[in-house]
């Protein structure tokens, strides 16, 4: 009996000093299968770019089929600053970054530390209507301080990467039985965006 089976795309999500170039160039020769790889983000430090996330998203340094930059940033002027870098290297689609849970970078409302901040949030993705002619996918937590937060993003639809038919629940899945694991992660975009029922 033949059966068909739906297969969803691999996305390969980063991890920040592990999944550089030279890792997801060879995870792609050796294994292969992978839609869509991720850079670890890309930050500002001290108003400046750092030489190794210039390196890691420079296109001639990656031979995987699909890369997408991702890149993490509190305010729009430093999201801005970084997505003018990945313009420039030719990318047409970007990863904002509103899941890191590092203390150092979430204390500065970074990553997840964002979260608790809906007003903040909300101006940081101007960048998604401001650059139309990018891509943008968001990755996120449930919350940085209680996993409800990503309830009080005004305006957005929560879809799950692994739900491409966008019938994705909020409300049941956070009231589930089982425990949330704390790596949740979702996409947030942008509803008026999304085709009517």
């Amino acid at each position: 009996m033949l059966m068909l089976v739906e297969t969803l795309p691999i996305h390969f999500a980063p991890l920040q000093g592990y999944t550089e170039a030279i890792y997801r160039n060879a995870h792609a020769t050796v294994f292969g299968g992978v839609e869509t790889y991720y850079t670890p983000f890309v930050r500002l430090e001290k108003e400046t770019f750092r030489s190794r996330d210039i390196r890691d998203i420079e296109p001639g340094n990656n031979t995987v089929s699909h890369l997408i930059p991702q890149l993490i940033g509190a305010d729009t002027n430093k999201a801005e600053a970084i997505l003018s870098l990945f313009i420039e290297k030719g990318y047409k689609e970007v990863d904002i970054n509103m899941g890191c849970p590092f203390p150092m970078l979430a204390k500065r409302h970074n990553g997840s530390g964002i979260l608790p901040f809906p007003e903040e949030v909300e101006k940081l993705l101007e960048i998604i209507h401001k650059y139309p002619e990018i891509n943008f996918s968001v990755k996120m937590r449930l919350g940085w301080e209680n996993t409800k937060e990503c309830l009080n993003l005004p305006n957005y639809k929560l879809t799950s990467d692994y739900d491409p038919k966008n019938t994705f629940d909020i409300e049941k899945y956070l009231n589930r039985k089982e425990k949330i694991h704390p790596g949740d992660e979702f996409i947030v975009v942008d509803a008026d965006s999304l085709p009517s029922a």
